[in-house]
């Protein structure tokens, strides 16, 4: 009997000072893997089965003002490339 699995995944990272007093992050993280086993009794190999599923995306905007403490405003997306719920059927890029 067999098993196999793959898993394919990007991290990035991108900055750009924009203006002297403000700075852009962006940070991308992706991920996506299966596993494949066979059955035990026919050898057949069996439907694959999600072991990674990830999409994560930050940007942080830092203003540098110079005072004792500088604001930032930030924003993440959190989601799945593919997602199977009894009851709920199959959904692309859940959000």
């Amino acid at each position: 009997m067999g098993t196999a699995a793959w898993l394919s995944g990007i991290d990035a990272i991108a900055a750009k000072q924009l203006h002297p007093k403000f700075k852009l992050e962006n940070t991308l993280v992706l991920a996506f893997g299966q596993t494949h086993q066979q059955d035990q009794t026919s050898g057949d190999w069996l439907r694959p089965v999600k072991s990674t599923d990830k999409i994560d995306f930050d940007t942080i905007g830092r203003f540098t003002l110079g005072g004792f403490v500088d604001p930032y405003v930030a924003l993440t997306l959190d989601s799945q490339f593919y997602e199977e719920r009894p009851g709920f059927g199959t959904k692309n890029l859940n959000r």
